[in-house]
């Protein structure tokens, strides 16, 4: 099992209500997979523009799905970037 970051980015030409209900659908997804042992932890970073998820997945390929599959992602409310982390 390897370790990533999913860097998501607010994408700002979508409508502040598409927004709200995407963000809110976001931190559900997020907060399931934390229950599940998938994302490891998770937050927004001191910019207020940008939030990281760090995973555990098999892959690279398995951490960018559950990038694409985020509904706030999905909707285009977020743009994703999926990173290895390497450890120390």
């Amino acid at each position: 099992m390897s370790r990533f970051v999913v860097l998501y980015t607010a994408n700002t030409d979508m409508p502040d209500l598409d927004r709200t209900r995407a963000v809110a659908a976001h931190r559900e997804y997020v907060r399931d997979a934390s229950r599940r042992g998938t994302v490891i932890s998770a937050g927004i970073l001191d910019d207020g523009e940008e939030s990281v998820a760090i995973i555990d997945c098999a892959t690279k390929k398995l951490a960018e799905r559950f990038a694409s599959d985020d509904p706030a992602v999905r909707a285009g409310v977020l743009l994703a970037r999926v990173r290895l982390l390497e450890p120390n």
